[in-house]
């Protein structure tokens, strides 16, 4: 290892004076700020992807951790503070996102005590094209968006833009990061000595996944989504390579993935025009159908009918003024809003796919004294459960607010019993209850269309049993989330007393009357699915001994 400290050196030093250089030019060419941004991104995660594979485990684990900590102090002290297209300012927080998951990834390469043993070579490549990718599609995309969408035809028209918080993305850095995935992971396989031509329609498929995961992504978050997922998708081969022999993205043929494409992007498109989702919101529904359908060989019904059903009733409902509600109510539902009501069903889903690939063996053997036989056979059939249970609550919570504020009288808190306005989080009605009966039912019903259940049953739950688990666990997920939303979210009174779940006029975001402001509905519900399923994995545990 002592023969590579010069070269490590080397490549530190050469990270620290383009660091530098950046900086130094921004002073002097303030408008040069956004493109010598890029370049730095593009140069050091580069660098930094070469590094994995050059350079000795424990240098580079020990050089990341250290710069991880510089960064966020840095960040923490205004260092890099940067403004955003619409003149806002914002801190950086993208790069303390690649630092992170950067010294994550390299310290499991470090802990592969055996570096002759193949999987130490596989995380290492592994490695080196998540970041390759974060390099060259996501800085290239930035930058050349960022360029053409000066354009004075496209900027006005407003089609090109897409809006996330403070940050703008286009149409076409879209386009050119599918386009640089595509040829990256195109020489990554031929590395590989895998073909190409045989793999094109899923290497196309699996480009279009990670821009749209980039798209969705805001605050810097992209470079910790996009660098785990392309990391997630070389351990998927190399995993294939290792344990079987062959490697196989999705189990579907070319052709069947080019109709499933063309439908699914229409269907994205429709339910935009017809005002269900807004774009963001149908590129993360997107992902989240690709995930069930393609990758874990799920039944989209649940999903469809989840989204269908409620979206209709809350068309159907009575738009009503001054209800102090939700400020999405009645609009159409956005990534936000779509990852927490089927982000946990996405999880459970990329779990079951990376269980089927052996990704899971391949990486337990870090640690020996771990038994991978104990994962259950039945791994699969398991998350698919768990994932109907956090629909079941979700589809409880937005049917009982649905028709709670529809039919329902006035509400009453959860907890104090006091009167409260309609639509603010924590007040319950008789028909809200009843509408988180109908909508667990809706769920559970779908229980039915998943052929595993035929002749196998989860958790020792025959269909009848898992039915009524469904149901009972939904709708208990509502009464969490009720009480949830009355303790902590974030709530704002006016002069007159009322409340709402979202500042009135004149009134600081921040400063909310109860509640934290950070806590938000979708982030009400978020928690309310995980502890849900906790509940429901310690009783099974309990059950079982």
């Amino acid at each position: 290892m002592q023969h590579n400290l010069p070269l490590t050196t080397a490549t530190v030093l050469m990270v620290g004076l383009i660091v530098w250089l950046v900086f130094y030019l921004e002073k002097k060419r303030p408008s040069w700020t956004f493109q010598l941004r890029k370049v730095l991104h593009i140069v050091v995660i580069f660098l930094s992807a070469l590094a994995s594979w050059f350079l000795p485990p424990m240098l580079v684990v020990m050089v990341s951790w250290f710069a991880t900590v510089g960064v966020f102090i840095a960040i923490r002290a205004n260092r890099f503070t940067e403004v955003s297209d619409n003149g806002k300012a914002r801190k950086p927080w993208g790069m303390l996102y690649f630092c992170i998951i950067y010294a994550l990834l390299n310290t499991l390469i470090f802990l592969v005590t055996d570096k002759a043993h193949p999987l130490f070579n596989t995380l290492r490549l592994a490695t080196v094209f998540a970041f390759l990718v974060l390099a060259l599609a996501d800085g290239t995309a930035g930058f050349l968006g960022r360029v053409v969408s000066k354009n004075e035809f496209l900027s006005r028209n407003q089609w090109n833009k897409v809006s996330l918080g403070n940050d703008e993305k286009s149409w076409f850095g879209f386009f050119i990061f599918c386009v640089v995935t595509l040829i990256t992971s195109a020489v990554f396989l031929q590395c590989c000595d895998l073909s190409v031509r045989h793999k094109l329609m899923e290497l196309v498929l699996f480009s279009i996944l990670l821009a749209t995961i980039e798209m969705v992504s805001s605050g810097g978050s992209d470079n910790l989504f996009v660098s785990l997922v392309a990391w997630l998708f070389a351990m998927v081969v190399g995993s294939g390579m290792y344990l079987n022999g062959y490697y196989e993205l999705f189990y579907q043929s070319d052709e069947a993935l080019l109709v499933y494409l063309a439908l699914s992007v229409a269907a994205a498109i429709l339910l935009v025009k017809m005002g269900w989702l807004t774009p963001s919101g149908a590129a993360m529904a997107w992902i989240l159908a690709l995930a069930v359908q393609y990758m874990a060989l799920w039944p989209i019904l649940p999903l469809v009918f989840f989204l269908g059903f409620a979206t209709l009733v809350g068309k159907l409902r009575k738009k009503q003024k001054n209800s102090g509600g939700d400020e999405k109510m009645n609009k159409p539902r956005d990534h936000w809003q779509v990852l927490a009501n089927g982000g946990l069903f996405l999880f459970f889903a990329v779990l079951s796919y990376l269980h089927m690939f052996g990704f899971f063996q391949s990486l337990f053997e870090l640690f020996p004294m771990v038994n991978v036989q104990q994962l259950s056979p039945m791994f699969g059939e398991i998350c698919f459960f768990l994932a109907m249970l956090t629909l079941s609550v979700s589809s409880a919570d937005t049917m009982s607010s649905e028709l709670g504020q529809w039919l329902g009288g006035t509400p009453r808190s959860v907890l104090t019993g006091k009167l409260t306005n309609k639509g603010v989080s924590g007040g319950v009605t008789l028909v809200g209850f009843l509408g988180a009966i109908l909508g667990s039912a809706a769920v559970a019903v779908c229980l039915y269309c998943f052929e595993p259940y035929e002749n196998k049953m989860v958790f020792n739950f025959s269909r009848v049993q898992g039915f009524w688990v469904l149901m009972f666990f939904g709708v208990l997920g509502t009464v969490i989330d009720s009480v949830l939303g009355e303790a902590i979210q974030a709530k704002y009174k006016n002069a007159e007393g009322a409340w709402s779940d979202q500042p009135w006029p004149g009134q600081n975001p921040s400063q909310p009357q109860k509640g934290f402001a950070a806590i938000t509905n979708d982030i009400v519900n978020a928690i309310t699915g995980i502890f849900t399923i906790l509940l429901v994995i310690v009783i099974a545990i309990m059950i079982e001994l």
